[in-house]
């Protein structure tokens, strides 16, 4: 969804695009959900080093991107493959997206060991 040609959530996730080994997600405010799995993503990119820009971006970024993901609670981290409608593009799975998503998994299986022994 956007407001006004900024990109903001989707229904029920983030939307995040990575361009020049960086990521960027609308910050949070009033406008988006803050999702948990959004907020963990956003640490474990830092945690492995990448730029993270909690800024607003246009529609027109998602034409430039070299990846784009969304997160939620029920898809964790999800890459987008294709985008139709105002914006047509195709994506490959990108790199970055991929070790998000095994650094998301492995935080997820130790959690869950952590609260299994307790």
């Amino acid at each position: 969804m956007h407001r006004n040609g900024i990109i903001t959530e989707g229904s029920s996730s983030n939307v995040f695009i990575v361009k020049d080994n960086v990521l960027y997600t609308h910050p949070a405010t009033n406008l988006i959900l803050r999702g948990i799995t959004r907020q963990i993503v956003c640490q474990l990119a830092k945690a492995v080093g990448l730029a993270v820009k909690e800024e607003t971006f246009l529609v027109e970024a998602l034409h430039q991107a070299d990846e784009v993901f969304i997160t939620s609670t029920m898809m964790e981290v999800m890459p987008v493959r294709s985008i139709k409608g105002q914006i047509e593009k195709n994506y490959t799975i990108g790199p970055i997206t991929l070790k998000l998503q095994n650094h998301f998994s492995q935080k997820i299986q130790a959690l869950s060991k952590t609260t299994s022994t307790h």
